[in-house]
């Protein structure tokens, strides 16, 4: 116990008080650091960190430190491992300690996903494609959506797609029998040339193999063109059309603008990133 002073009176003890519990408040914030750019070391960090907060085996956890440069990032992204499920937990919830921690990752998936793109989409005229996706929503989020029809929907995570329509069906089916939930099968219209955000093809270096696999980069944004039922007698499973937008999209340059608006273009960028977090809870 460090004695911090003698008093006489009880107004300045309690004075003393507040001042030290404000102190020990401020120095008991939570403070995150990002690295300017990212190497081996921050691969190491990031380790530690996983194996600290036990997001899975110790076993996996190895297996990732020395076999991590032995495959691209899309790949352990699908391998099922803990990083697919710790990643969009932490990106779905917000967790910005946990999405800071895995600043790695999300840095090499998004930079393959990107080289990708660039291989598969740059220079040339590639026709328009459908790809599917089937996607549970609690029912309070789906009177959202059905209010929402000619509006956007943006993703906050890596989203996997299939161009097969049986795929997208099939998922949708296995999980119709949940009541607490509706089904819905995402049918999105995908333009190449001009995406807000970078898509690719991963079938060839995913660990599925399966040549119709597309996966897209976060916070791609998407127009709501239909929505309608495909369950008509019970209105648990619908379908829902979306088209992905481009940087012309209108209203979705009118939202990126109101959001820089929002977040004080005139501040330093950790302060706007601060901002843009407290619209984001």
């Amino acid at each position: 116990m460090k004695v911090q002073g003698i008093f006489t009176e009880i107004s300045s003890i309690c004075v003393s008080l507040r001042q030290a519990t404000k102190q020990c408040d401020r120095n008991s914030i939570s403070i995150s650091f990002v690295p300017a750019s990212y190497d081996d070391q921050s691969i190491k960090n990031f380790l530690t960190n996983c194996r600290d907060g036990n997001y899975s085996t110790l076993n996996n956890i190895n297996k990732l430190e020395f076999q991590y440069h032995d495959q691209i990032s899309i790949w352990w992204y699908t391998s099922g491992t803990f990083l697919y499920s710790m990643l969009n937990r932490a990106l779905r919830t917000v967790e910005i300690d946990t999405i800071i921690k895995t600043g790695i990752f999300v840095h090499d998936l998004h930079h393959h996903i990107e080289q990708l793109h660039q291989e598969q989409f740059s220079g040339q005229e590639k026709p328009q494609f459908t790809d599917y996706r089937s996607q549970c929503l609690p029912k309070v989020d789906f009177e959202k959506l059905l209010k929402s029809r000619d509006g956007l929907m943006s993703f906050n995570n890596f989203l996997s797609t299939n161009r097969d329509p049986d795929m997208g069906v099939f998922y949708a089916t296995t999980n119709i029998t949940n009541y607490n939930v509706i089904t819905i099968l995402l049918e999105k219209t995908v333009d190449p040339p001009n995406p807000s955000m970078p898509f690719a093809s991963v079938g060839h270096v995913s660990i599925f193999g399966s040549e119709n696999e597309i996966l897209f980069s976060m916070h791609n944004v998407f127009r709501i063109e239909n929505i309608e039922p495909v369950d008509i007698e019970n209105n648990r499973m619908w379908k829902v059309e979306l088209k992905l937008t481009s940087d012309a999209d209108q209203q979705l340059s009118a939202l990126a603008k109101l959001v820089r608006e929002e977040a004080h273009p005139g501040s330093s960028s950790w302060h706007r990133m601060g901002e843009l977090l407290l619209l984001l809870v």
